[in-house]
C-alpha cells in the first residue's frame, strides 16, 4: 500500500512534473543531496517522467556545496 511517505514523494513529483513536460529534449536527470540516498526517489522518478535518473558522483556534498554558495553571497 502507500505510505504518508510514498503518497509526498508522489505528490511532490507529481508538481514537478507540471513543469517536467513544458521542456522537450529533457534527456536525464542527476539526483543529489537528500533525495540521493535513497532508491526510491530514483525508482518513482524514473517512472513517472519515463528518463533516465543518474545519482551525482557528489551527492554527498551537495549540501555543503549550497551552504558555501550562500555564505559566499551574504558575505558580499
Amino acid at each position: 500500500g502507500d505510505t504518508p511517505a510514498k503518497k509526498i514523494m508522489l505528490g511532490v513529483i507529481s508538481r514537478f512534473k507540471e513543469r517536467f513536460d513544458q521542456h522537450n529534449g529533457v534527456e536525464r536527470l542527476v539526483l543529489s543531496g537528500g533525495p540521493s540516498e535513497g532508491r526510491a526517489w530514483h525508482i518513482f522518478l524514473e517512472e513517472i517522467l519515463r528518463v533516465p535518473v543518474e545519482v551525482s558522483p557528489y551527492h554527498s556534498y551537495t549540501g555543503a556545496v549550497g551552504a558555501a554558495q550562500i555564505a559566499g553571497d551574504i558575505s558580499q
